[in-house]
């Protein structure tokens, strides 16, 4: 009988996937910067996810319940958990069957895995069944992860992947794949960074611990493994796409 963890060797193949999830969701929801006035609710007879401040609907979209995880209990598959809704799984399940690998797990209730495989897991499913990426929040003693695609309020016009500011913030936004930008005072950085320093490689001697590789290996952009990225709080850039990123705001001008 197979286990979510065999899909591990499959993520780190394709972390550019896990990144691109994390550039886009983390930085949309602006987890680290959450205020007293920001909260975040999830319909699931829609279903919908919002992301609020106040009254005002900062991020929206269509979700689906992916699954839900506890201390103790591990994984639990949203289609296998009778407190879901039909309506909260049910676009998601065959978009994940067509998923050669994650079909034969889909018939088992429940995982034994640590939190950390799990969300790591997670990202790379909602992002390989056609989703922005995975936002993981609390319910309770549990741990939701919801597979959202954010089309909704300030960001539906795009918002950069490194510091969440939306396109009316900045004065020009660089499209990557998958919905990860990148802002001209990002890009600038990056530029400084380019400038400033001589290759350096990002990836250690060691083995990286499995919830960190994906996520530190890959650039968003060329959505290849590199040495020497740039990192910002979610997601890194090579320094050819850096490079890139760099002409191209510099032949925007002013």
């Amino acid at each position: 009988m197979g286990h979510l963890l065999d899909l591990l060797p499959r993520v780190h193949a394709e972390g550019h996937l896990v990144a691109q999830g994390h550039a886009c969701i983390d930085s949309a929801l602006r987890l680290s910067q959450m205020t007293e006035r920001e909260r975040w609710d999830v319909d699931l007879s829609r279903p919908r996810f919002e992301w609020r401040e106040g009254e005002a609907v900062i991020f929206a979209g269509p979700c689906q319940v992916l699954g839900t995880w506890v201390e103790g209990d591990g994984f639990l598959w949203g289609h296998h958990n009778p407190s879901i809704p039909a309506a909260g799984w049910s676009e998601l399940k065959p978009r994940l069957e067509a998923i050669a690998e994650v079909a034969p797990l889909l018939g088992t209730r429940a995982f034994d895995v640590t939190k950390r495989d799990c969300a790591l897991v997670m990202q790379w499913l909602a992002v390989r069944a056609g989703s922005t990426g995975c936002f993981e929040g609390p319910v309770g003693q549990a741990t939701i992860f919801l597979a959202v695609t954010l089309d909704d309020g300030q960001g539906a016009g795009g918002w950069c992947s490194w510091c969440g500011s939306t396109r009316a913030m900045v004065r020009s936004l660089i499209a990557g794949p998958r919905g990860v930008m990148m802002c001209d005072g990002c890009g600038a950085n990056v530029g400084d960074i380019l400038a400033e320093s001589g290759p350096r490689p990002s990836l250690p001697s060691e083995p990286m611990a499995v919830g960190a590789a994906p996520t530190l290996r890959f650039c968003v952009f060329c959505e290849q493994p590199r040495d020497g990225l740039v990192m910002g709080p979610h997601a890194g850039v090579c320094r050819d796409c850096g490079g890139l990123i760099r002409d191209a705001l510099a032949s925007r001008g002013p």
